[in-house]
Order: C-alpha cells, then structure tokens, then sequence
C-alpha cells in the first residue's frame, strides 16, 4: 500500500459530500438480490436501508446518517488512505450496524424506524430474524473483500476479527439491554458497560479498523479504538437525552416509550443513583408496566435536575475522547497527518448546543 500525505485540505462536509455516492452504491452491491426468486429477501434489507417502499419500488426515504461508513473513511484520509480502497470496510461496518436495528427493532416491540414502519412490523418476526441474519453474513462478505482492494491477507484476517468480536459485544449488550428492563436498580457501572457492547463496541471497530488499514502500529490502533468506545459512550448518552427530552417528530420514536418499557436509559440511571431521588425512581420503575408513568418520572426528572447532573457526566466523558484525540495527534504527527477533519466532525457530531 502506497501512503500520501493526509488530504485534510477542505472541510469535512465537502468529504462526506464525495463519499457519500460511492458509499450508497457499496452498500446497494453487496446487499443486491443475486436472482429473483431472492428478491424479496433482499428487497426487506434495501426497505430497511431506505431504498424501496413496501412493495420494494424505488423511494426516497430516510436512510440514516452513515455515520460509522464516515467514521473509518475519515481515519483513513487523515492518514493518507484512499478513501476508496476501504469502501468495503466501510459498507461492512455500516451493514453490521443495520442488521443489529432489525433485530434490535423486533426485541423492543418497536413498530416505527425514521418514520416508517419497520421491517418485522411489515412482514413479520420471522422474516425480519433471517433479513438480519442476512444482514450481518453480508457484512463479513464485504469485509474480505478488501482483499480485492490490495490489502494483505493477514491484514483483512484482522480486519474480520475486529468485526467478530464486535458480534459478540454487540449481542452481549443488547443482552444487558434487555435484561436491565427487570431489574430493580441499575448503577451508572452497568450502565457503561452495556453502552460498552450495545453502542460503543462498534464505533470502537470503526476508528480501529482505519487505523489498522492505514498500517498504524498496535499502541496506535489501540488509542484509535479508545477513542472510538468514547465516541460511542457520548453518542449514547446523548440519544438517551434525546429520548426523553427531543419530541418523535425529532427522533422518529414514539415519546417516553423507553420509560413504559422500564429501560434503564442514562437519565433513568442517573436518578436511580443519585441519594434523594433514587428510592422515588425506583419505586416508580418497579411498578407494573401496566402503569403509565411516564409523567411523574419526568416530574421527578425535573425536581431533582437530573439533566444537569447527565451534562457533567456527558462533559466528562467529551474530555476524555478530546485527550486522546489530543494524544493520537502527537503519534502520527511524523506521518505529516492530521486528524483535524475526524475532530471536526465529531465535534459537530457530539459537541452540539444543549437545548433547554
């Protein structure tokens, strides 16, 4: 592999504006129906991405942010990679990511994603297991193909490896996720740790993997997928902010469903945790699901300004992720690299006002 100097020349925006075509058209090849009699098979995957309608036609819906595809091209040409060599990466971390919202959808009864019905609401739980279950094959068959993109065998054998432990993570959090919704009481310490797997394990894989494709040493890939698990922290607890306080018609989610579900989302945790309002919230969790509570958990929220004490948690973990950004900018400074473009978009990713 050949490296260049990084083409950091230019913002951001105007790289994702690049990559965002040659991504889609990645994304839509490996998850193309190979006969027609898999059509359908594929057409729920393609309905999933928002390419098709139900009646897999062509349509223009939303399709998410493609923020993991993003995050490894951006490693990649901070560190002088043509961002085109890793498209498969790209599209294996961005598939492995929709496979677990398929699934993740069907285990939390959720009916809508981005404002349209989801896939096992559409055509049912079975189907919508074995769209995912396709999902994520596709996903490792994109990631060998970097084989075909001039990378060494050994270096695509990592590569795939990152991407099943990231399996792994992924479905041990989810684990947590859901066996959270019976406990009684949830401490902060859980909480990061099912963040850990659930979110942060895959945001992780992505800045790691682009380290790992631009030939950085062990210690440095290493810092990289630090950096990535705090992306995913922070990308979390924001999400879980917005869950309670951004209306649907923000998220796409129906409002306080995570609170009739009994979720230990980071508010909720954090009330939990905290020496007054504790014993209230987990009183009013530990009631029948039956029961709406919804408004006095943010009645409760509200008394004891919960949303403040999640800020300085939230800030904490932000400093974190800007050190080690800071740290990873001295290692690879003899690369006459910059990571000013990934810093920029993740501070528009993660540093955003914070509305009252």
């Amino acid at each position: 592999m050949t490296h260049t100097p990084s083409a950091s020349a230019g913002s951001y925006q105007s790289l994702l504006r690049d990559w965002r075509t040659p991504v889609e058209s990645s994304l839509r090849s490996y998850l193309a129906s190979p006969e027609p009699a898999l059509n359908s098979h594929y057409g729920m995957m393609e309905y999933h991405m928002g390419w098709v309608n139900e009646e897999f036609a062509s349509a223009q819906r939303p399709a998410g942010k493609r923020l993991r595809p993003m995050l490894v091209l951006l490693v990649c040409n901070a560190l002088g990679v043509d961002a085109l060599q890793v498209l498969p990466a790209a599209a294996s971390v961005e598939i492995l990511h929709n496979y677990s919202l398929i699934h993740d959808d069907i285990e939390d009864f959720d009916e809508v994603r981005r404002h349209y019905p989801t896939v096992w609401k559409v055509w049912g739980h079975g189907l919508a297991i074995n769209t995912g279950d396709g999902m994520q094959a596709c996903a490792f068959k994109a990631m060998q193909d970097l084989v075909r993109s001039g990378f060494e065998p050994d270096v695509v054998l990592e590569a795939v490896s990152m991407l099943t432990r990231t399996c792994v993570e992924l479905t041990e959090g989810q684990f947590l996720d859901l066996r959270f919704e019976t406990f009684d009481f949830v401490t902060l310490s859980d909480y990061f740790q099912m963040v850990k797997g659930k979110t942060a394990a895959l945001f992780s894989t992505c800045l790691e993997v682009g380290a790992l494709l631009s030939g950085c040493p062990n210690e440095t890939r290493r810092m990289f997928g630090q950096a990535g698990q705090q992306v995913g922290f922070v990308y979390q607890m924001q999400d879980d902010l917005a869950g309670i306080w951004d209306n649907s018609a923000q998220t796409g989610k129906t409002a306080y469903k995570d609170i009739a579900r009994r979720k230990k989302s980071f508010p909720i945790v954090t009330a939990m945790s905290h020496h007054e309002s504790g014993p209230r919230m987990r009183s009013l969790y530990a009631l029948d699901q039956e029961e709406d509570i919804s408004e006095a958990v943010i009645d409760l929220l509200r008394e004891f300004d919960i949303r403040a004490q999640c800020r300085k948690i939230l800030r904490q973990h932000r400093d974190i992720l800007n050190s080690l950004l800071a740290e990873l900018e001295e290692q690879i400074a003899h690369r006459c690299a910059s990571l000013d473009t990934l810093t920029d978009y993740l501070d528009a990713l993660l540093f955003k006002p914070e509305r009252e």
